[in-house]
């Protein structure tokens, strides 16, 4: 019983450490003309599949920023960027096609990319918690 309580508490605590909100998707990473490299994720509507025109109204960093929490999401590289002819663009002018490479003020890599939370440290109270919980246990049956 002692064993199967132990291992439960175990897989309790990797799921509790391990969850993570992890959305797969592509996108379009971006290196020049803008701050910090950057992925644009959100498709320009009406264009072809896969995805090579992207609006720059939002982006994900591909690292949390200072000052971050746990609710700070940013994107993990799953692969490495597509070096093949195929471009990406984001940053549309607003005036002719949205299917037109010239019309996008940045140009890109098409990449594949996961988002997760950061910092690992937001989880350390609950570590915490369940720690003491078990230390308690072990304590309380040897007396």
């Amino acid at each position: 019983m002692r064993t199967f309580l132990f291992r439960l508490t175990l897989l309790a605590v990797t799921i509790l450490l391990s969850s993570e909100k992890i959305k797969a998707a592509d996108g379009c990473y971006i290196t020049s003309g803008v701050a910090e490299p950057r992925i644009y994720y959100i498709p320009i509507n009406g264009v072809p599949s896969p995805p090579r025109f992207f609006s720059d109204a939002i982006f994900y960093r591909l690292s949390y920023p200072p000052g971050s929490n746990a609710s700070t999401e940013y994107a993990i590289q799953t692969g490495t960027p597509n070096v093949t002819p195929f471009r990406c663009y984001a940053g549309y002018s607003g005036s002719g096609s949205t299917t037109h490479s010239g019309n996008y003020r940045l140009n890109g890599t098409p990449i594949s990319f996961r988002t997760v939370y950061c910092p690992l440290d937001d989880y350390l109270p609950h570590l915490m918690v369940v720690v003491s919980c078990l230390g308690f246990i072990a304590i309380s049956k040897r007396g």
